[in-house]
């Protein structure tokens, strides 16, 4: 499993942010999107095709802190979590997959694309920090 991204300075930068009080909280909230667009991008390429539902899941959330990619939802997609990392699923629990610790989809993409995460993060939160003038 791929080590989670963090970003030093950012709970600072948020503060700093919400004494603006003119919309930079939001841009932050965007730049965390931009990262956690490549993470779900990555995995959807990844994610088999059947109906398409599953891959279809896969999606990019984010804080003003963090931002995280989400797979499954509670309707049409409830075997998500069995899809990536194994386990029992579909009517009455009667199809399994074998566990893989590190996941199928999600981490992996994490893991490939770190460098390309990284170095969007301080690119976009330079160019933000400059924008509202905090440099």
């Amino acid at each position: 499993m791929a080590d989670v991204i963090k970003v030093e300075g950012i709970k600072t930068l948020q503060q700093k942010l919400k004494l603006l009080e003119d919309g930079s909280q939001k841009k932050l909230r965007l730049v965390m999107n931009v990262a956690a667009e490549i993470v779900a991008q990555g995995a959807r390429n990844l994610a088999p095709v059947k109906t398409g539902d599953f891959k279809a899941s896969i999606r990019a959330a984010s804080q003003q802190r963090y931002a995280v990619v989400a797979e499954g939802n509670n309707t049409n997609v409830k075997y998500a979590g069995a899809m990536d990392f194994g386990g029992n699923y579909g009517p009455q629990k009667s199809h399994h997959r074998a566990f893989f610790k590190e996941g199928r989809y999600l981490w992996p993409s994490v893991a490939h694309h770190r460098p390309e995460i990284q170095a969007v993060l301080e690119i976009e939160l330079n160019k933000l920090i400059r924008e509202v003038g905090l440099e």
